[in-house]
């Protein structure tokens, strides 16, 4: 991930930067666990790519107003590549 793109990314959770961070960390635990209950091998890296393609999307452009349910969805569609 990029500096942009983590700024962005951070920008999107949250205005105050403090909590931006608190929610990163928390979206970075979800996932592990998501991919861990799933049964997918290496759950942090899988986690770390959800968050970079999150990123990307927002350095592109991409508008989002949901950032977490966009995340989600993310983390869906990497589940089933790896399955």
């Amino acid at each position: 991930m990029t500096e942009q793109g983590l700024k962005r990314l951070l920008e999107a959770l949250s205005e105050d930067n403090e909590r931006a961070a608190e929610l990163y960390l928390h979206i970075q635990n979800k996932l592990i666990r998501y991919f861990s209950w799933n049964h997918c091998p290496h759950p942090e890296e899988l986690s770390d790519e959800v968050v970079d393609r999150f990123a990307r999307r927002l350095e592109a452009g991409e508008q989002v107003d949901k950032p977490i349910s966009y995340i989600l969805g993310i983390a869906r569609r990497v589940l089933l590549e790896t399955k």
